[in-house]
C-alpha cells in the first residue's frame, strides 16, 4: 500500500487526508496559534508551506466594501 506524501512544515502535523474531522482540527490548532488573542488571524501570519495539507480545498477570500475577490481557491473545490 502506497503512503501520501507528506507535504506539512516542519513543526506542522501531517494531515491524515482519509479523516476529514482530524484535518478540521489540525487546520483549527493552526489558525488559533496564529490567531492568538485576535479575533483571527492576518494572511500574512500564515507560511504556504503551512497551508500545503489543506490547500486544495482552501478558499481564502478578500472582502471589499460590495466586492468579494477569491485570492485562492482550491483545486478539489472546483471539482465537487
Amino acid at each position: 500500500m502506497r503512503q501520501a506524501a507528506d507535504h506539512s512544515a516542519p513543526g506542522i502535523a501531517s494531515v491524515p487526508p482519509r479523516d476529514p474531522s482530524a484535518a478540521v482540527t489540525a487546520l483549527r490548532a493552526l489558525w488559533n496559534s496564529k490567531r492568538g488573542s485576535r479575533e483571527m488571524p492576518d494572511r500574512r501570519d500564515f507560511q504556504v508551506a503551512e497551508l500545503a495539507p489543506w490547500l486544495g480545498r482552501l478558499n481564502l477570500m478578500s472582502l471589499r466594501e460590495d466586492n468579494v475577490r477569491f485570492d485562492v481557491y482550491g483545486t478539489f473545490n472546483s471539482r465537487e
